[in-house]
């Protein structure tokens, strides 16, 4: 079963992969992640031994990154996972306990850090009122999870913003229902509340949300009606951008990364007829209005976009859906750039993260032989 597979990890179907990657997963490794050399400019680090894929990646500081996932075996329920490393030590990506790890059937599927005492890791879960939710405060994970509605299936991303204020994004199955209804929620430091959309808002599904203080934050995902859809909190209310320079039939956002309130990007699929499988969709925030940005035209679907000094740089597939690819910026615009094979691989990646002009990718391998997908990490330099 190929869970968070290509083909399948777009914004309009987030939902669908989490599921299929909580349906037939456990916790039991099952054997090494494929290594290989990289080409120059990309090294593939070495994660535990375990079966699994990873979904999102932060940078707690400097020298400490985060990125969870799941861990998987062919028969039984998921279970959690979250990968540390920290450069200054030769011990690479270890796995740390945190409280979840005993609910088996769900996943980890959003990191976020505002500093080394305030991070937050939220996931998925198909069972109960709560999403799992762990924050850090310098010294332990505990346990905070998310209240949602009664559900089939939910699930939140999250943006750390300091102790006393989160935003967590995201979707949830009513009992009995076929499609996904969006949510918000608020950290206070005293628990999460819930927060109501805006009014005549028509998200379906909200992928992503980044803060870059209190008062500027971004939630962005997809409307009832396949369209890409972008939310803005100024610090007192939510709104729902009207204008995105979206040229194209159907599209959604999956990722979103700001540098501050006036640069803003977001990347996802855009759909120009009924039978495209999709292109890579970017949009940007320059303070004024948002634009459509011109991508190479065989970069297809995008998954995350992160900020370096040189610009951006997103992560997705090529538009054939056949090799993962970074996308970055130029002196001329946007560049596409084939990510390396891994044991004769193209890796799937999911999340990317920077710090100055060291980036992380995260995703899943998944060699035509294997029954379960290995935990894929690329770094550069």
């Amino acid at each position: 079963m190929r869970t968070a597979g290509r083909k399948h990890r777009t914004a309009r179907s987030a939902a669908a992969v989490v599921a299929a990657v909580a349906a037939g997963v456990s916790c039991l490794a099952v054997g090494p992640a494929a290594q290989a050399v990289s080409p120059p400019g990309w090294t593939v680090q070495r994660t535990p031994a375990l079966s699994g894929t990873l979904l999102s990646v932060a940078r707690l500081d400097a020298h400490t990154t985060l990125a969870v996932g799941n861990i998987m075996v062919v028969k039984g329920p998921g279970r959690p996972l979250l990968l540390s490393r920290d450069d200054r030590d030769h011990r690479g990506w270890r796995v740390v306990p945190t409280p979840e790890d005993a609910r088996t059937g769900d996943i980890y599927s959003s990191v976020s850090a505002s500093s080394t005492k305030d991070a937050w890791v939220t996931g998925v879960s198909f069972t109960g009122l709560t999403v799992p939710a762990e924050h850090w405060n310098g010294r332990t994970w505990q346990t905070a999870e998310v209240p949602v509605p009664a559900h089939s299936g939910a699930g939140v991303h999250v943006a750390a913003v300091s102790p006393g204020d989160a935003w967590a994004a995201g979707w949830y199955f009513p009992t009995g229902a076929s499609e996904t209804r969006p949510l918000l929620r608020h950290w206070t430091g005293a628990g999460w509340h819930a927060v109501a959309l805006p009014h005549g808002s028509d998200v379906a599904n909200l992928v992503s949300v980044t803060a870059t203080s209190a008062h500027d934050v971004w939630a962005v995902g997809y409307s009832t009606r396949d369209q890409p859809r972008v939310l803005h909190y100024d610090g007192r209310t939510w709104t729902q951008v009207a204008k995105l320079g979206f040229h194209g039939l159907y599209g959604e956002v999956g990722g979103v990364a700001a540098h501050g309130p006036n640069d803003v990007w977001a990347v996802g699929r855009v759909l120009t007829g009924e039978h495209d499988r999709g292109h890579a969709l970017v949009l940007h925030w320059d303070g004024h209005a948002w634009h459509q940005v011109t991508a190479p035209r065989d970069a297809g679907p995008l998954a995350s976009v992160t900020l370096t000094p040189q610009g951006i740089l997103a992560v997705g597939e090529n538009a054939a859906q056949t090799a993962g690819i970074a996308l970055r910026s130029t002196a001329t615009g946007l560049a596409e750039q084939a990510l390396p094979r891994v044991a004769g691989t193209s890796p799937d990646p999911v999340a990317v993260t920077s710090e100055g002009n060291r980036i992380t990718v995260v995703g899943e391998l998944m060699p035509p032989t294997a029954a379960l997908p290995s935990p894929l990490i690329l770094a550069e330099p």
